[in-house]
């Protein structure tokens, strides 16, 4: 189904079910509720209006196990709603992290100027496009609708040779669309929000927000790096006082974060495997580097640029008018493209550690030149490429900021955050505060485990420390499910939805993969360690709550604890305190006092192709489809040994589609079937269909004069 098409179709709006959520005179707290809904990894967080301290937040994919859901997150608005509901809180506004008019504004009119020679005639074209054309209706010529006869006559009028027609269709059909695809979704979200107001913000202004309001720095420099907004992908703002300031921009096509997917591609990965790469990169030496470092330059004005070359070509992306910069035959001779399930061979690996060294130096040279323009030395990251744990070291060691902060959840997925922040500053003064933790989700209680434990007949004690009992199972070479209070918010577990092992021993990777995680072998599992310890392990200064930074692992450290200890001697750390992170604290404290080392690998509580699990019957489920001693679920202790049939013999795929399931049935409304990343036919009009809509001899059979 095409987003925008549901609104018609909406029976039942926000306020019919939650009607006491509106405004009102009875002096209750009043909260934003941020919306992510500009594409992948949708999610919804509300947000407290006094003080932009997030009360809940969460991901789609958590509730739905689609990864990086582009659904309409309204399983995350109800989340969020019967939150605010159950806290006493009113929604004051809900703030969007996207602008529908960008896609034209910056984009298409870009290519206008790009395309037509004349800036008169350019500028006759911007003006009809806003002037004559619908807002809400697409642009399809084939067959061609109201607004194509339209957009046919006008160009008919104007001198202008018929490539340069050709291109302008294609560029419109794309860009143009795209924006009233957007408006189409804004008239949704505006329709079903009616009575509450709607505030519409800039996507990487929204991801800038989630950095630097949540850093704790008065001052700072805020770079996000992703791989598109609705035109920006790389934005460099000038923080202070609670406010934002933009001070330099990269638009579209230059991309650092698509030209690292487009690697990850040619790997054999897809979108959202780009994590897969930054690990194979160990493995490899960078001798394609060359050939890469040419394809990019990094301006002193802190921008992007990247440049055609024999291996890089700037040229349309698939059949419609997107134009991106792609790689070549050439770069197809050097590296064929691999298969998704070929083996991997070393050259893989080189071409890995070649586009992560190439990245590494682009984000290092953008945060100097970012850094010197607003004269800042705190900086705070956010996108998606800010989830690179390799870069972001990089950038640590090899510039001179005072400090760095990146957003645990980065990607996406955070921008909910970030938009209902900038709401709430827009409308009062927003101090920044440091956060140390991001358990914003789904919260386990015992009432909610008793009854799982008690409706699925589940075998299970309730021992006097759980902790303690954790740890013991560790030491014996047990692998132990962690499910506790509210689940984290980002990609990362950080110990409320996790799994636990010993990192001493030497074959503990392998036994993880091979057993729990199926996946490949060159991925690395990551130390939790005691936050005051750290030091005494790793080369890493400053603290790591959300797994974002790298630490070379020191000489006894590769001895005691080698699971952990990737290929090039380094480890992605979380450092672990008792105020922010109770409960893994205690089960580390625990640990270390049975072994003398107080760092746990900590690995997502899913298997293979799964969310990381949110409620505790994901939990339970996801325990018992994967080969796992124990679940430690809240303050219960489940063992497999006497729970060996939970489940039913499941293969993957239906496993993973129960899961699915439980979502899909819930009676969410027509708006859960609203899929963002869908493009109808209107997007992708082919050269035959463009030739009859433009016609042989000019636009309706009469010679166009050229000038």
């Amino acid at each position: 189904m095409n987003a925008g098409l549901l609104t018609p179709s909406l029976r039942a709006q926000l306020r019919d079910a939650y009607p006491d959520l509106a405004v009102t005179d009875d002096g209750r707290p009043e909260a934003v509720l941020g919306l992510g809904a500009f594409g992948h990894d949708a999610a919804v967080a509300l947000v407290d209006a006094r003080n932009g301290c997030v009360l809940h937040a969460v991901a789609e994919e958590r509730l739905s196990n689609r990864k990086h859901d582009w659904h309409f997150p309204i399983g995350s608005i109800k989340e969020c709603c019967d939150v605010a509901r159950d806290r006493g809180y009113a929604v004051r506004s809900i703030a969007v992290n996207f602008r529908a008019e960008e896609f034209v504004q910056k984009t298409l009119y870009h290519f206008i100027d790009t395309c037509v020679a004349s800036a008169s005639i350019a500028t006759k074209i911007k003006n009809f496009l806003y002037a004559a054309l619908p807002k809400l209706e697409y642009v399809a010529i084939d067959p061609p609708n109201e607004p194509a006869i339209q957009l046919r006559r006008f160009l008919d009028g104007l001198p202008l040779a018929d490539d340069t027609t050709r291109t302008l269709v294609r560029r419109i059909t794309w860009y143009w669309n795209w924006s009233v695809k957007y408006r189409q979704i804004a008239s949704t979200i505006d329709h079903y929000a009616e009575g509450f107001p709607v505030e519409y913000f800039n996507h990487h202004e929204t991801h800038a927000a989630s950095a630097y309001f949540n850093s704790g720095f008065d001052a700072a420099t805020v770079l996000v790096i992703d791989g598109q907004g609705e035109s920006d992908t790389v934005t460099v703002y000038s923080a202070q006082a609670g406010k934002l300031h933009r001070v330099s921009e990269t638009r579209w096509p230059h991309s650092v974060g698509i030209f690292y997917l487009f690697a990850t591609q040619h790997l054999g990965f897809t979108m959202g495997d780009e994590y897969k790469v930054m690990g194979m990169s160990a493995y490899g030496k960078p001798v394609y580097l060359d050939a890469l470092r040419d394809m990019v330059t990094v301006n002193p004005d802190a921008t992007v640029q990247y440049n055609e070359t024999e291996c890089l070509r700037l040229g349309e992306l698939g059949p419609h008018g997107h134009v991106a910069f792609q790689f070549t035959e050439k770069l197809h001779e050097l590296l064929a493209p691999r298969t998704s399930g070929e083996p991997f061979l070393q050259q893989h690996f080189d071409f890995a550690a070649s586009v992560q060294a190439l990245t590494e130096s682009i984000g290092v040279d953008l945060a100097k030149h970012a850094i010197a323009k607003t004269g800042h030395r705190d900086i705070a990251l956010a996108g998606g490429v800010a989830l690179n744990g390799l870069m972001n070291e990089e950038i640590r060691q090899e510039t001179d900021c005072e400090d760095i902060f990146i957003y645990p959840a980065a990607a996406d997925d955070g921008c909910a955050v970030g938009a209902a922040q900038l709401a709430i500053a827009n409308a009062s003064e927003l101090q920044p505060v440091r956060i140390r933790s991001c358990y914003f989700g789904h919260d386990v209680q015992n009432a909610e485990v008793e009854a799982m434990i008690q409706s699925r007949e589940v075998v299970a004690t309730r021992p006097e420390s759980i902790h303690d009992t954790i740890a013991a199972a560790l030491i014996e070479g047990a692998i132990v499910a962690r499910c506790v209070g509210p689940a984290e918010f980002g990609p990362r577990a950080l110990g409320h939805r996790s799994l636990l092992a010993h990192p001493g021993f030497a074959n503990m990777k392998e036994i993880l993969n091979a057993r729990v995680k199926h996946r490949e072998e060159f991925r690395p599992f990551a130390p939790a360690c005691l936050k005051d310890r750290v030091a005494d392990y790793f080369e890493l200064e400053d603290e790591s709550p959300f797994m974002l930074l790298i630490g070379r692992a020191l000489a006894h450290t590769q001895q005691l604890a080698p699971s952990i200890v990737h290929e090039d001697l380094t480890a992605r750390v979380q450092s672990v305190s008792e105020d922010e992170n109770t409960d893994l604290f205690n089960v580390i404290t625990a640990f270390n006092k049975l072994s003398n080392l107080p760092i746990v690998i900590n690995t997502s509580f899913n298997v293979n192709g799964e969310a990381i699990v949110e409620t505790a019957e994901d939990a339970l489920e996801s325990f018992a489809y994967m080969d796992v001693d124990y679940l430690a679920l809240d303050g219960y202790w489940i063992s497999k040994h006497d729970n060996p049939n939970l489940l039913p013999k499941l293969d993957s795929k239906t496993y993973l589609q129960r899961r699915i399931d439980r979502f899909t049935t819930r009676d969410l409304g027509p708006l859960a079937e609203m899929d963002i990343s869908k493009f109808g036919p209107e997007f992708t009009a082919s050269n035959e269909a463009i030739e009859r809509f433009i016609g042989k001899r000019g636009l309706f059979g009469r010679r166009r004069r050229v000038a």
